[in-house]
């Protein structure tokens, strides 16, 4: 590879790895080991598939293809309530606690739906294209994700009372 590709292959990983990594340990459950191996494979097999020089979205779009296949099949982990940062104040930590206990409720394509659309930023197109669904079939579901999600905390917070 000539040194200008590689400066922008080293480029473009970096600005991409971290929003990768994020995305895949939310949808692994918090397992730090997990999400690094599930990143390194769907990373590579996204940049197998689009040109890095010119197709930046697309390359987030076939990572999270890639992502959403491997791990819809993994058995997900015991939920872990505890917060390991003791900078947290602790009605945050309670408040972090309920929105992570109703998140752990919610099905794997409720979170995806959630995490791409809500913390990605993916437009609707988008998310279509990584669940192989219409636009408009896209919005019902993360429409009725988010009102899942809300029930969840509801239920959460009423039981945690």
């Amino acid at each position: 590879m000539d040194p200008q590709k590689d400066k922008i292959l080293k480029n473009f990983i970096k600005h991409y790895q971290k929003k990768c990594f994020a995305l895949t340990f939310c949808l692994v459950n918090k397992d730090q080991e997990k999400a690094y191996k599930i990143t390194v494979s769907c990373f590579s097999d996204a940049l197998r598939k689009v040109s890095f020089l010119n197709e930046k979205e697309s390359f987030l779009v076939e990572y999270s293809k890639a992502l959403i296949n491997e791990c819809r099949e993994l058995r997900t982990l015991p939920y872990s309530a505890e917060s390991n940062s003791p900078n947290i104040l602790h009605i945050r930590k309670k408040t972090l606690k309920s929105i992570n206990k109703a998140l752990y409720l919610l099905s794997f394509d409720e979170k995806a739906l959630l995490l791409l659309r809500d913390q990605m930023y993916f437009s609707y197109d988008d998310i279509a294209k990584v669940f192989a669904s219409t636009e408009s079939s896209i919005r019902s579901s993360t429409l009725q994700a988010r009102l899942h999600f809300r029930k969840k905390i509801e239920e959460v917070l009423k039981n945690d009372m």
